[in-house]
């Protein structure tokens, strides 16, 4: 679930990320979105449901693209493990 408390829009952009997935939806509000996805902007107030299946493991850069949020300290990584055997 991703949700934007702010009166500002925010993009969520972690492309390495989504690449290796593959999404089976993206619900906002009455919408259903469904491919390949790479970023998602999520306005102010905004919620949106991000169902998805990890491909690979890995840790994956996270940033808001928008002008200086990154460097505002917008960032995070995204950690895909394996499944336990």
């Amino acid at each position: 679930m991703l949700d934007n408390p702010s009166p500002e829009k925010h993009y969520f952009t972690a492309k390495d990320f989504a690449d290796g997935l593959w999404t089976q939806k993206v619900q906002a509000g009455n919408v259903e979105v469904k491919g390949a996805i790479h970023e998602l902007e999520l306005k102010p107030g905004a919620i949106a449901e991000w169902v998805f299946v990890p491909e690979r493991a890995g840790t994956y850069e996270l940033h808001c693209a928008i002008a200086g949020h990154a460097e505002a300290g917008m960032v995070g990584q995204l950690e895909v493990v394996p499944k336990p055997a």
